[in-house]
C-alpha cells in the first residue's frame, strides 16, 4: 500500500470515527504505529493550507476591503510560511489540549484514536475551507463566498465536533465547550503569530 493509498484509508477512517459510522473502529488505525503514522498527515495537509493562504491572498487582491491587508503587505512566500508555522502550532497545541483533557476524563484508553483521528481529520477539515476563498478569489464577491463558507465551517466543525465526542467519549455540551476551547486557542495563536508577522514586515521596510 502507498502513502497516498494509506493516507485516503485513514481519512476515511477519521470520516467514519467523526459521524460514528459503523465499523470506524477497524478502519481508523489506532495501533502504536498507526498513531505514529498519522502524524504523517502533516505532509497532505500543508501544501493544501499553502493553496489555501496563496488563494486568500488572490482574493485579498480582488477584495482588499473584505480580507485582512497582511496577505498583501508581505511577500507571498513570507505569507505562507507564516501560515505553515501558525497551522503547526495550532495543531500541536489543539493535540495537546485533546490529550490532557482525555487524561483528566479519565479517557486515556481512547487516547490512540483521539490521537489517529484528530491528526487525519486534519487535511479533511483544510480541504474543506478550499473552496469558499476559491470562489471568492474567482468571482471577487463577499456574498457568493459567504454562501458556500458558511455551510463549509459547519461541516469543518462537525467533523471536529465527532472526532472529539469518539475520542474524549463525551456528550454533546462537553464536546461544545471542548469546540470553544479549541477556537479560543486557535484565536490567541492567531493573533500572535500575526502580530509577529507585522514586526517582521516592519522591521524589514
Amino acid at each position: 500500500m502507498t502513502f497516498l493509498d494509506r493516507a485516503a484509508s485513514q481519512m476515511g477512517g477519521a470520516w467514519a470515527m467523526a459521524f460514528d459510522l459503523d465499523g470506524w473502529r477497524d478502519r481508523l488505525d489506532r495501533s502504536v504505529d498507526g498513531v505514529f503514522r498519522s502524524f504523517y498527515a502533516f505532509f497532505i495537509a500543508a501544501p493544501m493550507m499553502a493553496l489555501y493562504t496563496l488563494t486568500v491572498r488572490r482574493a485579498t487582491e480582488r477584495m482588499p476591503d473584505h480580507f485582512e491587508s497582511i496577505h498583501l503587505a508581505a511577500p507571498p512566500a513570507m505569507i505562507v510560511i507564516s501560515d505553515l508555522v501558525f497551522f503547526a502550532a495550532d495543531w500541536a497545541v489543539g493535540l495537546a489540549l485533546l490529550v490532557l483533557l482525555s487524561r483528566t476524563l479519565g479517557a486515556g484508553k481512547n487516547a490512540a484514536g483521539l490521537i489517529a483521528g484528530f491528526n487525519w481529520s486534519q487535511p479533511i477539515t483544510t480541504a474543506i475551507q478550499l473552496p469558499p476563498v476559491a470562489l471568492a478569489a474567482a468571482t471577487a464577491s463577499p456574498a457568493a463566498a459567504t454562501l458556500l463558507g458558511l455551510p463549509a465551517l459547519a461541516l469543518a466543525v462537525t467533523v471536529l465536533w465527532g472526532i472529539i465526542r469518539r475520542g474524549l467519549a463525551i456528550s454533546i455540551g462537553p464536546s461544545v465547550a471542548v469546540i470553544a476551547m479549541l477556537v479560543v486557542t486557535s484565536v490567541i495563536l492567531r493573533t500572535f503569530a500575526d502580530a509577529a508577522l507585522r514586526a517582521i514586515i516592519g522591521a524589514q521596510s
